[in-house]
């Protein structure tokens, strides 16, 4: 990405739409092309078209904002044989590609081929695409013909594709369907300049990156969770987990202390992620083991639960005759036995993956997890799982659990705010406050 846009600090204005929060572009002025950044090959906005002038293998521009969470897509094209669009997330791309000249749609998913559609279209007339992804599914069709779907996981990041053919896009429009919360999206400066920050962060440019990020909050607000846009808080989450002297330095160090959360018995702490539709609930202890901590998101809404074994006493799975009575100082057997249970009790559970050491070490310790996918029979699209994923490790002779809850299509958005909540998390000398009541 140019510093360039940072130096100037340009608003770019693409066309107004009656679609609330839709960004569109008719391709009619060339300062509608500091939303892309060219990856590969010559691409222009010249002659009411985004044209492609180079023949490469593989040319592309990437947009540079992210896409929302839900969103429908428009686009028409003019010009070019093979063609198409990317959607990426955590570097999973899934390719939607287009041979005007065969008349079919290929879908790919990280290289592996998802599904092909045939269709007819008039090889004279402008091709009209319609997309739509509701966060666990995409709807492709073309012009005003029947619809088809494919899965397709949820995207943050939006590519143009063109491949050994000059190819041109008359038109394009993104549309968000999900309401947003009552945080708030940056604005187009803000976004550029956002985008330059992580690129540099991202690349091992920390003095670049500390200088970019100074400059887009010179002033910390009274209430920064609710004052900065969403975006702009997630970057600075990113910040904060790279950079050690921004943790030293407002807005970060105002957020670090606003998101602080501790048990009842100060046994354990956390970092809410900066957003504010993270929120805590510190729950009373009235004897060494239960819940301490219940953390909720709202958009996208998912559960997070910390919860103690007394290591004095043993607990019972399974069901008569079987039953297991396993010491609550053993994080490991726990684990297993907990998987176990889950798989008995939940509709339709799946392990995704079996109890085993994980890389993520809570607290600083070793710790154990698994993960499994359930169907919930009262949600409102039963036919998407949900996500139960543990983390078992040991602290003073007890065991804790920390049970991480959600759809999968929301477990999935809030993967880098759930990693940097977990990996904040402390555990601190002294017993619990109350001794067991057994």
């Amino acid at each position: 990405m140019s510093f360039l846009s940072l130096a100037m600090g340009i608003l770019i204005s693409p066309c107004s739409d009656p679609d609330r929060g839709a960004v569109a572009y008719e391709f009619r002025q060339s300062k509608e092309m500091r939303d892309f950044e060219v990856l590969q090959g010559d691409w222009r906005v010249q002659g009411g078209g985004l044209v492609c002038i180079s023949k490469n293998l593989r040319d592309e521009v990437r947009w540079r904002r992210s896409l929302p969470s839900a969103f429908r897509l428009e686009g028409e094209l003019t010009a070019g044989t093979t063609l198409g669009l990317e959607l990426t997330r955590t570097g999973v791309p899934t390719q939607i590609l287009f041979d005007r000249r065969r008349q079919s749609v290929q879908v790919l998913e990280n290289g592996r081929d998802l599904c092909q559609h045939h269709f007819e279209w008039p090889t004279h007339q402008s091709l009209v695409l319609h997309l739509k992804h509701d966060g666990s599914s995409l709807e492709i069709g073309i012009g005003g013909e029947d619809r088809w779907h494919v899965p397709c996981k949820p995207a943050r990041g939006l590519r143009l594709i063109s491949q050994r053919n000059q190819s041109r896009w008359d038109r394009l429009k993104i549309v968000p369907l999900a309401e947003q919360s009552e945080e708030f999206a940056a604005n187009e400066t803000q976004q550029l300049r956002l985008e330059d920050a992580l690129s540099f962060l991202r690349r091992g440019e920390i003095p670049m990156a500390r200088e970019t990020f100074r400059a887009l909050v010179p002033e910390t607000p009274p209430d920064p969770r609710r004052e900065l846009p969403s975006s702009l808080l997630l970057a600075l989450n990113e910040w904060a987990w790279t950079d050690a002297e921004a943790r030293r330095w407002d807005p970060v160090a105002s957020l670090l202390h606003a998101t602080r959360v501790e048990s009842e018995d100060g046994t354990v702490s956390l970092h809410l992620p900066f957003r504010s539709s993270w929120s805590a609930e510190v729950l009373r202890t009235r004897r060494v083991d239960g819940d301490m901590l219940v953390v909720r998101c709202g958009s996208p809404p998912v559960e997070v639960r910390a919860s103690r074994y007394d290591g004095r006493i043993r607990y019972w799975f399974g069901e008569e005759p079987r039953l297991l009575f396993i010491p609550g100082g053993n994080p490991t057997i726990l684990a297993r036995s907990r998987y176990q249970d889950l798989v008995l009790e939940k509709p339709g559970a799946e392990g995704r993956v079996s109890p085993r050491e994980s890389k993520l070490a809570l607290g600083g310790r070793d710790t154990t997890w698994f993960e499994l996918t359930y169907v919930d029979p009262t949600s409102n699209a039963p036919q998407a799982p949900n996500v139960v994923r543990e983390y078992f490790l040991q602290s003073r002779g007890n065991t804790h659990r920390w049970s991480v809850e959600g759809a999968t299509t929301a477990i999935a958005l809030v993967e880098d705010e759930l990693a940097w909540m977990l990996n904040s998390i402390q555990l601190h000398n002294g017993m619990p406050a109350v001794p067991s009541e057994r």
